[in-house]
C-alpha cells in the first residue's frame, strides 16, 4: 500500500555474532493514480451522475407512459362517449323526428296511422332528456365515488320501475362513503345494473322488484332481485335480453357478475365490485 516505510538492518558474522547496532531506511511508496483521494472522489462524483441520469431517464419515461395513458383514456371515453350519443340519443332523437312525422301524416289522413297507436312524444322526449341526462352523468368527474353510483342508480331503478306499476324495494345503508370510483366503473356497473333493472321491468312479469347495496372495505355489493317468472339458467343464451352484455361490462372493470334464476322462482343478478377495480383498464364494444 502507498505510504513511508522504515527498513531496519541488523547483520550477523559467520559464528553466529549478531552486531548490537541497527542499520535504518527510510523510504515512501507513491499511490497510484486509481489510488488517490481525488480519483475516488472523482468515482463518486460519476456514479453519482450516472445515477442521476438514468433516475432522470426512468422519470421522464414513466412520464411519457403516464401521458400516453391518459391521452388513451381520454380518446377511449370520447369514443364511448360517441357511441352513446350515437347510440341512444341519436336513436331515440330519430325516432322522435319519425313519430312526429307520422303524427303530422295521421293528423291530415287518420288511416295512414294502419291502426295502431303511436307512441306519445312527450314519452319519447322524457327518454331522451334521461338519455342526456345519464351521458352527462357518466362523464362527469365529480360524480367518481360510491355515495355518488349508489344514488343515481337508485334513482334511475326509481324511474324505470314505477311507471310498471311494479313495488320497488331499496335496500342501502343511510350513510355510503365516497369511495373512488374511475369513471369507467362507475360508468360499466351503472350500465350492468341498468340493463338488469330493465329486464327485470319488461320481461319477468315482477310484481315486486328489490334493489340491494352493501359494502365493506374491500368491495361493494349491487343485488337485483324480482319475483317474476324466471327461466332456465341453461337457456340463458338464447334469451336475448343482454345478459351476455351485462357480463361482459362486469368484467371488463374487475367486477364478479353472478346471475341465478328458476322457472317461476324470480331471477337474481349480483356485481360484486372490488375497490381495487379502477386499476383494470377495459372497454366495451
Amino acid at each position: 500500500a502507498p505510504g513511508r516505510y522504515e527498513f531496519w538492518i541488523r547483520a550477523c558474522n559467520n559464528h553466529g555474532v549478531w552486531g548490537s547496532a541497527n542499520r535504518e531506511l527510510n523510504f515512501s511508496i507513491a499511490p497510484f493514480f486509481y489510488q488517490t483521494w481525488w480519483f475516488f472522489a472523482l468515482c463518486g462524483c460519476l456514479v453519482f451522475g450516472v445515477a442521476s441520469g438514468v433516475q432522470a431517464i426512468r422519470l421522464n419515461v414513466q412520464r411519457r407512459i403516464l401521458q400516453l395513458e391518459k391521452q388513451h383514456a381520454l380518446e377511449r371515453e370520447r369514443a364511448r362517449i360517441a357511441k352513446d350519443v350515437h347510440d341512444d340519443l341519436g336513436a331515440r332523437l330519430t325516432q322522435l323526428g319519425l313519430v312526429s312525422e307520422l303524427t303530422e301524416a295521421v293528423g291530415r289522413d287518420p288511416m295512414n296511422s294502419g291502426g295502431q297507436p303511436l307512441p306519445k312524444v312527450s314519452t319519447l322526449a322524457r327518454e331522451a332528456v334521461r338519455s342526456l341526462d345519464e351521458i352527462v352523468w357518466a362523464v362527469s368527474s365529480k360524480k367518481n365515488s360510491l355515495d355518488q353510483l349508489a344514488g343515481y342508480l337508485a334513482q334511475s331503478a326509481q324511474d324505470l320501475i314505477t311507471p310498471s306499476g311494479a313495488r320497488f324495494d331499496l335496500q342501502m345503508p343511510d350513510s355510503i362513503p365516497s369511495i373512488p370510483l374511475s369513471t369507467e366503473v362507475r360508468h360499466n356497473v351503472f350500465l350492468a345494473c341498468k340493463e338488469a333493472v330493465n329486464n327485470a321491468v319488461k320481461h319477468s312479469g315482477a310484481q315486486r322488484i328489490r334493489l340491494e347495496l352493501t359494502f365493506d372495505t374491500r368491495s361493494a355489493r349491487v343485488r337485483i332481485s324480482d319475483d317474476g317468472r324466471g327461466f332456465c339458467e341453461s337457456e340463458a343464451e338464447g334469451l336475448g335480453n343482454g345478459l351476455a352484455n351485462m357480463r361482459k361490462r362486469a368484467e371488463s372493470v374487475g367486477a364478479t357478475f353472478t346471475l341465478s334464476s328458476q322457472t317461476n322462482g324470480g331471477t337474481q343478478v349480483e356485481i360484486l365490485v372490488p375497490f381495487s377495480a379502477e386499476k383494470h383498464v377495459g372497454s366495451v364494444p
